[in-house]
């Protein structure tokens, strides 16, 4: 996944942001746009000083302002916007990730997407479910608790039910009967 973090300096310029967010077309008019106000406020001021009159120059200054100022909220706004498209693809993929370790057995690296799910929003009761299940099923049952818990605090008590049933299903399934022979589904890794 390509680096999408912010830098101060895309806001230096109408358009950067939108450029190196990959919204060129868009980037590249703004960038024109403020370049020509730009240029006509320079050549107004220094070279065609008794040619245009000073009306004239105030005005051509204050399009490139208020153009730049408007560049400025608008950048942010992309950028807040796109930034949560890109951390939502982002979430997306370890939401995949952790399911499909988990099916696969695979419980460290399905604790490892749960948390690092956990690290985006820590109040994710998707996460902390997959991250209970992927504790449970590699043995750490102390650790599962620990996020079965935080779950059933999870707006309001919303997620008890889940939560609760998670514990009485691993519950009944540890207290069967395996046999030396049996593979048990948390020791796979």
């Amino acid at each position: 996944m390509e680096d999408r973090s912010v830098r101060w300096w895309w806001f230096l310029w109408p358009g950067l942001a939108q450029v190196f967010m990959g919204r060129e077309f868009d980037g590249l008019v703004r960038a024109l746009v403020f370049a020509v106000l730009l240029n006509a406020g320079v050549l107004c001021t220094f070279v065609w000083q008794e040619a245009v009159p000073v009306s004239v120059v105030r005005v051509v200054w204050l399009g490139a302002v208020v153009f730049w100022v408007g560049s400025l909220l608008q950048s942010l706004w992309v950028v807040a916007r796109l930034g949560s498209e890109a951390s939502a693809e982002r979430r997306d993929a370890l939401y995949r990730t952790a399911l499909q370790a988990i099916v696969r057995r695979q419980w460290r690296l399905a604790q490892e997407s749960a948390g690092e799910l956990l690290r985006l929003r820590p109040s994710d009761a998707d996460a902390a479910m997959l991250m209970a299940a992927a504790c449970l099923l590699a043995g750490d049952e102390a650790r599962a608790h620990l996020y079965l818990n935080r779950v059933r605090s999870t707006d309001g008590g919303k997620w008890e039910w889940e939560a609760s049933h998670l514990a009485e299903v691993w519950k009944e399934w540890s207290n069967q009967r395996f046999d030396e022979d049996d593979e048990k589904p948390w020791e796979s890794n």
